[in-house]
C-alpha cells in the first residue's frame, strides 16, 4: 500500500464526489466503476450501500427519470427503462421489458420470484441475457403477474407519431 510504483491514488471522498456526480447523471454502477477502475460492489458500497443496494434512486437511461427509489437489493448493473421510454422501444429485448416492469414495482429479483413462482436464477438469466428461449410456463406466470404490457409488440395509441389517442 503506498509502495514504489503505485502511484498516488485519489482520495475515497473525492472518489466518492466523482462517484456521487456520475450517479446522478443516469450512469450505472458498472460505468462507474469502469471510469473509477473497481468493481460495481465497490461503487455500492463508496456510494453508501453495502453491495446489495445504492444509496440513490435508480434512474431510467433515457430521461433521467427515478424508476424506484433507494432500496437495499434493488439495483442493477445494466443500464434501466422507465415504463414510459420502454413504450416508445417496441423493439426491446424481453429481458429489458421484464426488468423495467420489475424496477417499476420496486421489487428485487427475489421477491418477483417468490410472487411468481419463477425461480430467481431465472429471473436474472432473462434480464441479462438479450436472446435466448422463453420457456411458456415461466412466460404465462410473468404475464398474469404484470399484465399484457410485458409482452405488447406496440406502443400505446399516443405515443404514435400523430401524438393523437386513438
Amino acid at each position: 500500500m503506498g509502495g514504489v510504483g503505485s502511484g498516488k491514488k485519489a482520495s475515497t471522498a473525492s472518489r466518492r464526489r466523482k462517484a456521487l456526480k456520475l450517479r446522478a447523471g443516469g450512469w450505472t454502477l458498472a460505468q462507474i466503476g469502469e471510469e473509477l477502475g473497481c468493481s460495481p460492489q465497490a461503487v455500492s458500497q463508496l456510494l453508501g450501500g453495502d453491495g446489495r443496494g445504492s444509496a440513490e434512486p435508480l434512474r431510467c437511461r433515457a430521461c433521467k427519470r427515478t424508476i424506484c427509489p433507494p432500496r437495499k437489493g434493488v439495483w442493477t448493473n445494466r443500464p434501466a427503462l422507465c415504463l414510459t421510454c420502454l413504450a416508445h422501444a417496441p423493439n426491446a429485448p424481453f429481458g429489458n421489458r421484464l426488468q423495467a416492469f420489475r424496477l417499476a414495482r420496486g421489487l428485487t429479483q427475489r421477491e418477483l420470484a417468490a410472487r411468481t413462482g419463477v425461480p430467481r436464477a431465472t429471473i436474472r438469466n432473462y434480464e441479462q441475457t438479450q436472446s435466448g428461449r422463453l420457456a411458456w410456463p415461466v412466460l404465462r406466470k410473468l404475464v398474469a403477474f404484470f399484465g399484457p404490457g410485458l409482452v405488447e409488440l406496440e406502443p400505446p395509441p399516443e405515443s404514435k407519431q400523430t401524438g393523437k389517442r386513438k
